[in-house]
């Protein structure tokens, strides 16, 4: 089975429960993360007995139990939260029940940081560093170990949000342009703009372990982009994406083989290119259109006609139209502007014939 792999600020904490279990049986206060306990067992061989909630509500006395029942028992049981930071009023509920931070339980939560506007060079407490933080923009570090590195030269048209875990990198090149929405790079996930105009965002969610990276004068009316954990999406220079557009490369879910018992998707197993999805250069995306990832990918010059759900594999300088998507026609060429009457208008790098090629 491949090591999961989770962030620095996880890893950290793995070493540090390995270091202090001494024998004894591992307990996590509050919701569990599958993807850290594959990691402990991976690494370790360490394993999650049950969690505790102080709502009894929660409770079912069995793989959840009450908080209580872990009072005076620190010589039996070790006890994790990932999501409290350690202070006093949460490291008490476990010190004045017999336990001690560290050798007997760590409250593992990062307190986030919020870089002031206009703020140049700003490095916080868990190394997290921010290049430059413009007026109309709220920045805020959620782990550790991070970075956000803005040219000066970018404009914000109105309010935008970006929220960064641990490890992750965001990088806003040029004299890219922003409107309105949210940024999200989860743990070592990446996002690069580079001299982009993006209005009217939505969503940019790019989770663990995956990135997104969107080429130089590519305009983006409107869209949602969705990069799920250990997916890849490139796209390409000189893109046209219309309003209402929705990517989606991975799944945001787990599926199952009921027959087997084994995951479907996120397989550790599965070949990269089906982690990639490649929008070339010079592409043209209309209203409404729904791009499936995983694989897919769509040559330079293509046109993918409004409504479109798009998979699979698409040569360049051809029309993609229809759920599910399929060429409609070959040996074609766009511009941006409706009055241009003269083919060169297009670009003479785009101006191609379709590729027979298997791709």
């Amino acid at each position: 089975m491949a090591i999961e792999k989770v962030s620095s600020h996880l890893r950290d904490i793995a070493k540090l429960i390995n270091d202090n279990i001494n024998g004894r049986t591992l307990v996590v206060w509050g919701d569990r993360n599958i993807k850290f306990e594959n990691y402990l067992y991976n690494e370790y061989k360490l394993k999650v007995a049950f969690s505790v909630f102080r709502q009894i509500s929660l409770c079912n006395g069995d793989s959840i139990r009450h908080i209580k029942s872990i009072y005076g028992k620190s010589n039996q049981y070790y006890v994790i939260n990932l999501n409290l930071p350690m202070n006093e009023e949460n490291g008490a509920i476990l010190c004045e029940n017999g336990y001690e931070a560290t050798r007997d339980f760590l409250l593992c939560g990062i307190v986030a940081t919020i870089v002031p506007k206009n703020c140049t060079g700003y490095r916080d407490a868990n190394n997290n560093y921010c290049e430059y933080c413009p007026p109309n923009c709220t920045i805020r570090f959620n782990g550790k170990n991070a970075k956000v590195l803005i040219s000066k030269e970018i404009l914000i048209k109105e309010r935008i949000t970006i929220n960064v875990g641990c490890d992750s990198e965001v990088i806003i090149k040029g004299r890219s342009i922003l409107k309105a929405g949210d940024i999200i790079a989860q743990n070592n996930a990446k996002i690069i703009f580079n001299h982009v105009y993006y209005s009217n965002i939505t969503m940019v969610s790019v989770a663990d372990n995956a990135i997104l990276a969107v080429d130089e004068n590519t305009s983006i009316l409107g869209a949602r982009l969705n990069v799920y954990a250990g997916h890849e999406v490139y796209i390409g220079k000189d893109c046209m994406f219309s309003q209402n557009i929705a990517l989606f490369a991975g799944d945001g879910h787990s599926i199952f083989d009921t027959r087997t018992g084994k995951r479907k998707n996120f397989a550790p197993d599965m070949p990269a290119a089906k982690k990639r999805t490649i929008i070339g250069d010079h592409v043209w995306c209309g209203y409404g259109v729904t791009i499936l990832g995983g694989g897919t990918k769509i040559g330079d010059g293509a046109i993918i006609g409004a409504g479109s759900v798009v998979k699979g594999n698409f040569p360049n300088n051809c029309i993609i139209a229809g759920n599910l998507a399929k060429v409609v026609k070959k040996d074609i060429a766009w511009s941006r502007d409706i009055s241009d009457t003269d083919i060169k208008q297009c670009g003479e790098n785009y101006i191609l014939k379709t590729s027979e090629e298997e791709l």
